[in-house]
C-alpha cells in the first residue's frame, strides 16, 4: 500500500508547537478570513481544520463538502476535514455503514476531493466517536465502527493513495473504553484528541495544576493515554480541536480566561517533538482567541505560537 507524504513537512529550527500549527476553520465564516487571523497571529498556519454536515442529511453533507473543498483548493495551508459516518437528520446505523449502504456517499465525498486537487488531504473520519453525543458514537458498536471505517478508507484509498486519516476521539472521555473502536494501523495514519478546558473534579475548579493533572495529563484516556497509544501503535498524534471555554460552559464547569492551559498546552506539544502531526486551535464560536473574550489567554497564544 502507497503511504502518503508527511502532513506537515519538518522545518528545522522550529519548535514542534510551530511546526504543527493548525488552526480550526477561519475559512467557512467569510472570504480572507484566514489572513486576517494569521495577521493577528504573526504567523502563517500550516494546516486548516473544518468538519463537513452531520447535522442534516447525507444530501446536505456532500454538498457542505463541496463547499470545504472549493474553499481550501489551491491554498498553501494543508485542509484536515472532517467527514461524518452517520448524520443526524436520517436513520442510519454503523452496522449499516460497514454493509456498504452508505458507499455512495463515501464515494461521492472521495471523488469531489480528488477533482478539487484534496485527494492529498486529511480526512477525520468520524470524529469523537467516543461521546454518546455523535450520530457514529461507537460504543453502540464498535466492531461495526471498525468494519465501517476500514471499507471507507479502502474506498478512499481507490480514490487516491494519499488521503491520509486521522482517528481522533475527544480526550479523557468515559461513555466507551475508547481503544475498543480501533480500526487497526493498516487503516489510521494519525490518532487525535480534542482537548476542551473544563473541570469535572471539585479540586480542579481552582487549583490550575491540579485541573491538568486530573482532567487532562492522568485522566482515563488522557493525554498519557493517548501518547502512549500512539507510540504502541506506531503512529503521530494530532490535536484537531483544542480551546479554552466560558466559565459558563456545561453549567459553569469552563475554564474561562486561562493562560496557564494555553501553555500547558505548547509545552505539551513541544515535549511531544517528532510525534506531534498538527494541532488546530478551535478559532471559532465562544472558544475562539482573536476577539476580546479571553485578552489574558490571547496574548500568552500569541506569544507562543505567533511570530
Amino acid at each position: 500500500m502507497t503511504r502518503a507524504a508527511p502532513l506537515l513537512t519538518p522545518v528545522p529550527g522550529l519548535a514542534a508547537r510551530l511546526r504543527g500549527l493548525a488552526v480550526f476553520a477561519p475559512y467557512v465564516a467569510g472570504g480572507g478570513r484566514l489572513g486576517e487571523y494569521e495577521r493577528w497571529l504573526g504567523r502563517p498556519v500550516r494546516g486548516v481544520v473544518d468538519n463537513a454536515d452531520e447535522m442534516h442529511g447525507w444530501e446536505e453533507m456532500v454538498q457542505s463538502v463541496t463547499f470545504l473543498a472549493r474553499s481550501y483548493a489551491g491554498k498553501p495551508a494543508h485542509p484536515i476535514l472532517g467527514v461524518p459516518m452517520l448524520v443526524a437528520g436520517e436513520r442510519g446505523s454503523l452496522a449499516r455503514g460497514a454493509a456498504g449502504d452508505y458507499d455512495p456517499w463515501m464515494q461521492r465525498v472521495a471523488q469531489l476531493l480528488v477533482q478539487q486537487g484534496l485527494g492529498d488531504c486529511t480526512i477525520r473520519l468520524g470524529w469523537e466517536f467516543n461521546g454518546s453525543w455523535m450520530p457514529w458514537f461507537a460504543g453502540n458498536d464498535p466492531r461495526a465502527f471498525q468494519r465501517y471505517w476500514r471499507r471507507t478508507v479502502d474506498l478512499f484509498r481507490r480514490h487516491s493513495a494519499d488521503f491520509r486519516f486521522d482517528w481522533c476521539p475527544t480526550l479523557g472521555h468515559k461513555d466507551m473504553v475508547t481503544e475498543a473502536a480501533w480500526p487497526g494501523a493498516d487503516h489510521v495514519d494519525v490518532i487525535g484528541a480534542d482537548v476542551y478546558n473544563e473541570w469535572w473534579n471539585p479540586r480542579s475548579r481552582d487549583d490550575l495544576d491540579a485541573r491538568w493533572h486530573d482532567e487532562y495529563l492522568w485522566t482515563r484516556f488522557g493525554l498519557q493515554w493517548h501518547i502512549g497509544f500512539a507510540r504502541d501503535t506506531g503512529k503521530k498524534i494530532s490535536f484537531p480541536e483544542w480551546g479554552t471555554r466560558p466559565l459558563s460552559a456545561h453549567g459553569g464547569h469552563g475554564g474561562g480566561d486561562d493562560p496557564h492551559f494555553i501553555m500547558r498546552m505548547a509545552a505539551w506539544f513541544d515535549a511531544a517533538e517528532d510525534m506531534l502531526a498538527y494541532h488546530a486551535y478551535f478559532e471559532r464560536i465562544d472558544v475562539a482567541l482573536k476577539g476580546d473574550a479571553y485578552p489574558q489567554s490571547a496574548a500568552t497564544f500569541r506569544r507562543l505560537f505567533g511570530a
